[in-house]
Formats: structure tokens, sequence, C-alpha cells
């Protein structure tokens, strides 16, 4: 049902290239299948035509991700756009999924290279360690602010909800989650 309002309600994003909807990320992510899963097939023929809409009747803005590592996350605080049904959950089947958590290691030189760039001198060269035991829409470095989803694009990560370890050798980030982590409640 998610997946079928969104397509509608997406249907026009690629219309100036001659088509719908792509297999990326910003519309809706297909790496094939190899097996067919007939309560999948039952389901979406159950629920034909059947979509989510929001009080004003319009087709919801309805996004999901692969998992959410425990907490979904509210719409204003990844997109800036509050919707009410998009509001923060506890959720706990998502740590019992694949990429509930995660840990991605980064050279330190490739991390002083962002930081140089980034005008963070007072890190270089410095072992330290941050946590976010919530996620966070920013994080402070060394005095200047950073948007985590700034940090989370330019070193690949899975998520924005990360720790950073840095250490004489490595940069070492560990979160949980993958996606955008924004879900109804």
């Amino acid at each position: 049902i998610l997946a079928r309002t969104f397509a509608i309600e997406n249907i026009q994003k690629h219309f100036d290239e001659g088509f719908n909807l792509c297999d990326q990320v910003h519309c809706q992510v297909f790496k094939g299948t190899k097996i067919r899963n007939e309560r999948i097939t039952l389901a979406t023929a159950k629920t034909e035509e059947i979509v989510i809409r929001d009080q004003t009747g319009a087709l919801a803005f309805v996004p999901y991700h692969s998992n959410c590592g425990g907490y979904t996350e509210s719409s204003e605080n990844v997109w800036g756009g509050s919707k009410s049904h998009l509001k923060p959950v506890k959720d706990t089947f998502c740590l019992r999924q694949s990429k509930a958590v995660w840990e991605k290691k980064i050279s330190r030189e490739r991390w002083e290279k962002w930081l140089i760039r980034h005008h963070v001198d007072k890190l270089i060269g410095e072992d330290f360690q941050l946590n976010q035991t919530n996620r966070k829409k920013e994080i402070d470095l060394a005095g200047q602010t950073f948007a985590t989803r700034k940090i989370r694009s330019d070193f690949g990560l899975s998520s924005s909800f990360f720790n950073i370890k840095a250490t004489a050798k490595e940069i070492v980030f560990t979160g949980r989650g993958y996606g955008h982590i924004v879900t109804g409640k």
C-alpha cells in the first residue's frame, strides 16, 4: 500500500525524461528479485486500488526506508517540512533485521582532508570520540555545526544516526539504521 501510494503520488517524477519512476533511492529502489513471494503477490492483489490519504484527502507523503535502527525520525528533522503523520516512534522490530547496526572505517588521511576542506583545523591529529545517544539533525565538531545528513552523504554512511571514534590510524563510524529513517506513526 505504501509503495502504491508513493508510486501514484510521484508518477510524473521523470515525465520530462520519458518515463515515470526509476529504480534509484529518490524514487523506489529496486534491485530485482530472484524468487517470487506468493504472500506479497496475494497481499498486493487483495489491496488493489487501496492508497493512503492525509487529512485533506490528498495522497499522503509516505516515504519508506530499509531499517530505522530502532527509532524512526520526524520529517522536519530530515527534510525540514513537518507532516503530522511522520513523527518519531520506537521500533524494536528493526533491531532484529539486517542493517540495524553498521560500521564504516575510513583512513585518517581522508578524514583530515575533509576537516581541512571544512575549516575544522582543531581536530587535525586529534583523537576524539563523538556519541549520539539519540539521532540528531546537527552535531558539533570543534565549535562548528554540521548537518548529520551532510556527513552521512560525504562519507557514504548508511544513516545519519552515527558515532565517531578517531584514532591515530583511522576513523570509525558506527551507527544504526539504513536510509532516511522517516516513517509514519
